[in-house]
């Protein structure tokens, strides 16, 4: 009986930065729209939802500066995916 030999394999190297995007959500207050990204730890604002996209990109950026991306694992400026929750 043959006793099988595991077989290595050299593989490239592989970066283990696979995560592309931040989830934010976001609602209406009563005078402003908010959005929060508790993973980063980011809160911001805008009177209106474009305001609080272009507040919210600065945010996180601002958020990863000096290499701190990397520590999430994320691009020096990820994607950001808004949830937007609103009562029905």
């Amino acid at each position: 009986m043959a006793v099988l030999q595991p077989k290595l394999e050299i593989v490239p190297e592989v970066s283990l930065q696979t995560k592309q995007y931040v989830v934010a959500r976001a609602r209406r207050g009563e005078k402003y729209f908010i959005a929060s990204c508790p993973e980063l730890g980011v809160f911001t604002q805008g009177e209106t939802l474009e305001e609080l996209k272009r507040n919210l990109r600065e945010a996180v950026d601002l958020s990863l500066a000096d290499g701190e991306n990397e520590e999430y694992g994320l691009p020096p400026s990820p994607a950001i995916w808004l949830v937007y929750e609103e009562a029905l």
